[in-house]
């Protein structure tokens, strides 16, 4: 992060760091416990949630830390650049999951698909979210602010990148290995570009193509 970008308040950066790291699991597991079986839009609706957490985190970088959204990588690329840089990170992704696919044989790992009757526009509109909602708390935010705390690198890399791949954990230990891998790519164009957009547009082709796309050409 630029030197002149620095927090107001650090109670708010801690909850902004709660919000980016835990809140998707979080939300994901309370309105579960609250409604109950899964249906199409209970998952709907945590969609909607995770675009809320999104919003609201966005809200307290302006309006709680006084900093502009240039501080966790918004509007710093021409749109024609985070365009180009989210092909190449989508490209350079997908050859990360192709060497993730590799090691899951030697390490017996297995993935759990989920089931294959989502509809291909909620599967479209997850995809999206993800690409919005997670690059810009585990790569944008979190990175970012945890970097601005505790002065670590590493830690700005490996704290957000392993919540990232546990979230994944619902597709088999294959699931969190593969986005530990395509998490380390994203993170890497994230550090050396800070474009937030390219990264979202990279993480949203990826899912697109490899949870939308895909199953939907297996059917």
């Amino acid at each position: 992060m630029d030197t002149r970008y620095r927090t107001a308040s650090r109670k708010t950066t801690y909850l902004g760091l709660a919000i980016a790291l835990m809140g998707i699991w979080a939300s994901s597991r309370l309105l579960s416990v609250v409604f109950g079986a899964e249906t199409i839009w209970l998952d709907f609706l945590k969609e909607l949630v995770r675009l809320g957490l999104w919003a609201l985190l966005l809200w307290m970088v302006v309006a709680k830390e006084r900093l502009p959204l240039r501080s966790i990588g918004w509007g710093t690329s021409p749109l024609w650049k985070s365009l180009a840089w989210g092909v190449a990170g989508f490209l350079l992704s997908a050859l990360a999951g192709g060497v993730g696919f590799l090691l899951d044989v030697p390490l017996h790992l297995h993935f759990t698909l989920p089931g294959d009757d989502t509809p291909l526009w909620f599967g479209t509109l997850i995809a999206l979210v993800a690409g919005i909602v997670e690059e810009t708390f585990f790569r944008g935010y979190a990175m970012e602010r945890i970097k601005t705390l505790t002065g670590s690198t590493l830690l700005a890399w490996l704290l957000p990148l392993g919540v990232f791949a546990s979230l994944h954990l619902y597709l088999g230990w294959a699931g969190v290995l593969n986005a530990f891998c395509m998490g380390l790519v994203m993170a890497a164009l994230y550090w050396w570009r800070r474009d937030l957009l390219g990264n979202m547009i990279s993480h949203a082709l990826v899912d697109l193509t490899f949870v939308v796309l895909f199953p939907w050409l297996a059917r």
